[in-house]
C-alpha cells in the first residue's frame, strides 16, 4: 500500500472518479471502492470505507505549536478532539482562544470566513471514530447510521444475548406472502432495521395487518408466548419464495445438522455445512416439545448429481401447543399475491418441501422502522404496539437540510451526462423549488396556474426534478443540434426551457 498526503476534497473527487456511490439517496457518505486507510489518534492505520461531503459555514482557526503557526479552515460543526482518552470533543465554532488541543496545539484565533462552502471528511472505521491529519491534529467524525449500528450494537445487551442486525433499505414488497417469507426467515434473534419500507405499513390487506399485530404484540413473552397465524394459501406461497431463495443460493448439496449432545444439555446448536448458524438455550419445558429424529435421506439436494453415499441429518419435530384463539386470516389472495403466485409458477421448483412454514409460528426478533411517514399515516394497531418518535422539520429547516445534502442526492434517470451537468441540474431544481415554495406561501400563480403545496415535501423531490430537467435539456439540445456542454451553453438551455420546466414539472411535483 502506498502512503500519500492528500487533501480530503481531492480524495472525495478521486473516490467519485473511481466509481464511489452514495450510501443512499439522502446520504452525504459515498462508499470507497478500493482499500483506504488513515491514521487514528494513536498513529495506527485503520480502515476508512466511506468519505463525506456536505455544505456548512467555514471557520478559520489559527494554532500555535512550538513557536510555529498553522492556519486551517474547517466546517463550523466539524468536531475536533480535546481529550481522546476521555472522549471530550468540541465543534470548531465553539473553540475559544487559549484552548489547547492534543499535541500541544494552542488556539490563537477563531473567525468565521464564509457562510457556506463544501467540506469533506473521511470516515474513521474505529471504535473511537478519531483520525489524525498530517499536522497531528485529531479529528472526530460522524458515522453513517448503518456504520454506527455496526460499531455500537455489539456493545449492547441484545448483542450479548446473541442478536444480530438485519438491515433492509427499500421496499420488501406489497404482497402478504412477501411479508411472511421475510419475517419468518428473520423471526429469531434479529434486530430488523427497515429503512424506507413504508408500503406494507400502509397496506389495507387484512393478512398484512394481522401479521403486523402478531409481530408487534407486546404480550409475546417467554412466559406467555404468542403465535402468528398463517393461512394455507399465503403460507404455501411464502414457502415457495423461501424455497426459490434457497435454491438460488444452493451449492452441490447442503449438510444440515443439530448437535444431539448439546440438545440434551439444554442448548439448540444448528449447523449448515459445518458452520454454526444457531446456538441458543432451550428451557427443559421447551425441550419436551421436541422429538429427535434421525434420517438417511439427504436433508437438501442440489439440482446437480450427488454422490450415492448416505447423508445424515438431525431434524426437530415441533409438537408445541399453540393458542387456538389467535387471529385467523380469511379471504382470497390479494392482487399482489396472485401476481406473485403466477410469477413463481413459471419456474420449476424442485425443493418446495425443503422450506415449509408452519400454520402458526412465533416471532421473537425486534423491529426498527425508519420512515418518512407521519404518525397520522399509521394505523392505530401499529402505533399502539410500538414506541414511535416523529421528527418534523419546518419548511425552512427542510430547505436548509436539502441544501446540505444536495451534492449527494441521486437523480431519477440514468444518464451519460457528466457529473458537472448532473450537479447543474440539481442546483436548477433546488432553485426552482425555493421559488415555487415562496410563490405558494404568498398565494401566487404562474401563467394562470396557482402554486399550491398540498403534500409533505421530501428530499427525493430534487432527484425527481433534476432528472426531469435533464430530460428536457437533452431533448432541447438534440432538437437544436447543440453538442457543447459548457456552463454558458447550459445557462442558455436553461433559460429557454425554464418556464415549461417550472409550469409542467415543478408545480405538479408539489401536489399530492
Amino acid at each position: 500500500m502506498k502512503e500519500l498526503n492528500v487533501k480530503v476534497g481531492d480524495l472525495y473527487e478521486f473516490v467519485l472518479a473511481q466509481g464511489g456511490k452514495p450510501e443512499g439517496n439522502d446520504s452525504p457518505f459515498i462508499d470507497v471502492p478500493f482499500e483506504l486507510q488513515i491514521k487514528d489518534e494513536n498513529d495506527r492505520w485503520i480502515s476508512s470505507t466511506k468519505v463525506y461531503r456536505k455544505e456548512d459555514a467555514i471557520y478559520e482557526v489559527e494554532f500555535e505549536k512550538d513557536g510555529t503557526k498553522k492556519i486551517g479552515k474547517y466546517a463550523a460543526e466539524h468536531i475536533v478532539s480535546l481529550d481522546p482518552a476521555h472522549e471530550v470533543s468540541c465543534y470548531v465554532k465553539d473553540l475559544q482562544v487559549g484552548d489547547v488541543l492534543p499535541g500541544e496545539f494552542k488556539v490563537v484565533s477563531v473567525k468565521k470566513v464564509a457562510d457556506k462552502d463544501f467540506v469533506y471528511s473521511p470516515q474513521a472505521d474505529s471504535e473511537s471514530r478519531l483520525y489524525k491529519d498530517v499536522d497531528g491534529l485529531i479529528h472526530h467524525n460522524t458515522y453513517s447510521v448503518k456504520r454506527a449500528m455496526q460499531v455500537e450494537f455489539p456493545k449492547g445487551a441484545l448483542s450479548k444475548k446473541g442478536y444480530s442486525i438485519e438491515w433492509n433499505s427499500g421496499d420488501i414488497g406489497k404482497a402478504a406472502s412477501n411479508m411472511v417469507s421475510f419475517f419468518y426467515k428473520n423471526r429469531q434473534n434479529k434486530v430488523i432495521v427497515l429503512d424506507d419500507c413504508d408500503s406494507f405499513v400502509l397496506s389495507k390487506d387484512q393478512a398484512i395487518q394481522n401479521l403486523l399485530k402478531g409481530m408487534l404484540d407486546l404480550d409475546n413473552t417467554e412466559k406467555n408466548p404468542k403465535y402468528i397465524t398463517t393461512p394455507a394459501s399465503i403460507r404455501n406461497l411464502a414457502s415457495k419464495i423461501l424455497a426459490n431463495e434457497a435454491k438460488s443460493e444452493m451449492h452441490e448439496g447442503v449438510e444440515f445438522s443439530i448437535d444431539q449432545q448439546k440438545l440434551l444439555e439444554g442448548r439448540l446448536v444448528m449447523s449448515i455445512e459445518g458452520e454454526e448458524v444457531l446456538n441458543e438455550a432451550i428451557k427443559p419445558e421447551e425441550l419436551k416439545k421436541f422429538k429427535i429424529v434421525e434420517t438417511k435421506k439427504p436433508v437438501r439436494e442440489s439440482r446437480s448429481e450427488l454422490d450415492t453415499g448416505d447423508y445424515f441429518g438431525l431434524g426437530l419435530m415441533n409438537e408445541a401447543v399453540v393458542n387456538d384463539d389467535d387471529d385467523n386470516w380469511d379471504g382470497e389472495l390479494s392482487e399482489e399475491d396472485q401476481e406473485l403466485a403466477e410469477q413463481l409458477n413459471q419456474f420449476d421448483n424442485d425443493y418446495e418441501d425443503d422450506v415449509e412454514i408452519p400454520p402458526k409460528w412465533r416471532f421473537t426478533s425486534r423491529l426498527i422502522m425508519i420512515s418518512n411517514l407521519r404518525k397520522s399515516d399509521l394505523n392505530d394497531a401499529v402505533l399502539s404496539r410500538t414506541l414511535s418518535y416523529e421528527l418534523s422539520l419546518t419548511q425552512e429547516e427542510f430547505l436548509a437540510r436539502l441544501s446540505e445534502i444536495l451534492p449527494n442526492l441521486l437523480t431519477d434517470v440514468e444518464t451519460e451526462s457528466s457529473m458537472a451537468i448532473v450537479e447543474y441540474a440539481k442546483k436548477v431544481a433546488y432553485a426552482n423549488l425555493i421559488a415555487a415554495v415562496d410563490i405558494a406561501n404568498h398565494g401566487g400563480a404562474v401563467r394562470g396556474r396557482r402554486v399550491v403545496i398540498d403534500q409533505k415535501l421530501q428530499f427525493r423531490i430534487i432527484a425527481e426534478l433534476a432528472g426531469k430537467w435533464m430530460q428536457r435539456a437533452d431533448d432541447y439540445a438534440e432538437k437544436n443540434g447543440i453538442r457543447s456542454q459548457d456552463r454558458l451553453t447550459l445557462d442558455r438551455i436553461n433559460n429557454d426551457i425554464k418556464m415549461n420546466f417550472f409550469v409542467f414539472d415543478v408545480i405538479p411535483s408539489l401536489k399530492a
